[in-house]
């Protein structure tokens, strides 16, 4: 059962093939375990297991980032997920988990700013069986593996996502296909009000998590050349009127077949996989999205300065880097002998992106024949 704001372990669909954690029988992959293969505990094995709980009880602080945090996973879950696509973020999330002003950065995807924004990276994003882009793939369950909150207003955690493939037709998983999982990792910061203010999340090997869920492997030739001819026509169907990007069908392909595939482990850029993503959000926000699918990547698919972008924190978060995700203070604060460094301008040297570019090595680039070089070199005076 899927507990909104539950407190259960997992949070999972109902009705969809696969049975409680705590069931005789688990569906793992492509075999069950029956209750009769695992051996019950003893009756100190059971008093360890209840004091080793016991001690883990959390503070009520904690508890209710925890809550937050499963809550919001669990609109992740299908069909959870689905009101939020056809509603909209401000009509079908439920008030408290998210600030107004969530603003958050999600590697590879980007940053984010504003509830709408955040709202349609955690929900719209989540994979959504009915929808083609997905090939059927969803998820199922979704468990907080790990978890800490040493303070009110600051949580780590780390979820594992379980995804399978639903049958098309029955919207019923397909126990003939494997099932995977995609982790994600995060730190969050809550208001006073225990809403997630700002976030930095990272999501692993997203890549290698599409071709385990859908045996698509997008680093083949023949399947990046293919995607424009299939992304396209979804770009005309939901960018029309005022949000037209492309002349047709025929010049948005031959426009993206110009452009790099790019990587889903690294979405930004002006590439055809970030417009395959953003393509999946012109469904909530046609208006805002359309444009990150057209020629120019609408200022969200295009090429960024690794080095500058990906550390922006004081621009992003609006707090200085090391201040943002602690607890009990910045950690490189320049002022403050004891803080934790060395920090970045604050030692003379200069900030991410603004160092000059090194003066090559010669003698190292050539090697060997660097060496002859140098000696040739030395020897040169005792020649003339």
């Amino acid at each position: 059962m899927v507990m909104v704001r539950g407190y259960s372990t997992s949070l999972r669909a109902e009705g969809h093939g696969l049975l409680h954690l705590g069931s005789p029988m688990r569906y793992l992959g492509h075999r069950h375990i029956s209750k009769a293969s695992v051996s019950e505990p003893s009756p100190s094995q059971r008093a360890d297991i209840s004091d080793s709980l016991e001690k883990r009880q959390l503070p009520d602080f904690a508890q209710r980032n925890l809550n937050t945090i499963r809550s919001i996973y669990g609109l992740t879950v299908y069909p959870n997920n689905v009101p939020i696509l056809k509603q909209g973020c401000d009509k079908a999330v439920p008030p408290g988990l998210f600030s107004p002003y969530a603003t958050g950065r999600v590697s590879p995807v980007g940053d984010f700013s504003g509830f709408n924004d955040s709202c349609e990276y955690f929900f719209a994003l989540a994979p959504n069986p009915e929808d083609q882009e997905f090939q059927g793939l969803g998820i199922y369950q979704a468990d907080v593996v790990e978890f800490t909150s040493g303070c009110p207003n600051i949580a780590a955690s780390v979820v594992y996502l379980r995804t399978a493939k639903y049958d098309q037709n029955t919207r019923q998983i397909d126990p003939s296909r494997p099932v995977s999982t995609l982790a994600q990792v995060a730190f969050w910061q809550f208001d006073a009000y225990g809403q997630v203010e700002r976030y930095h999340a990272w999501i692993t090997n997203l890549e290698a998590w599409i071709k385990a869920g859908t045996g698509v492997d997008f680093n083949a030739l023949l399947y990046q050349k293919f995607v424009p001819v299939v992304l396209c026509p979804g770009i005309q169907q939901r960018c029309t009127g005022q949000y037209q990007q492309y002349l047709d069908v025929t010049t948005c392909i031959l426009e993206l077949e110009l452009k790099p595939f790019g990587s889903f482990d690294e979405v930004s850029g002006d590439n055809v996989a970030c417009r395959l993503i953003h393509l999946i959000l012109t469904q909530v926000r046609p208006d805002i999205h359309c444009p990150h699918v057209g020629p120019t990547g609408g200022g969200k698919c295009v090429d960024i300065n690794y080095s500058i972008d990906y550390f922006s924190d004081l621009e992003l978060f609006g707090l200085p880097e090391g201040s943002v995700f602690t607890c009990g203070g910045p950690l490189t604060d320049p002022m403050n002998p004891a803080a934790v460094g060395p920090f970045s301008g604050s030692d003379g040297n200069p900030l991410p992106g603004e160092a000059p570019p090194p003066i090559p090595d010669v003698k190292q680039a050539l090697g060997p024949l660097g060496g002859l070089l140098d000696g040739i070199l030395k020897r040169m005076p005792e020649w003339l």
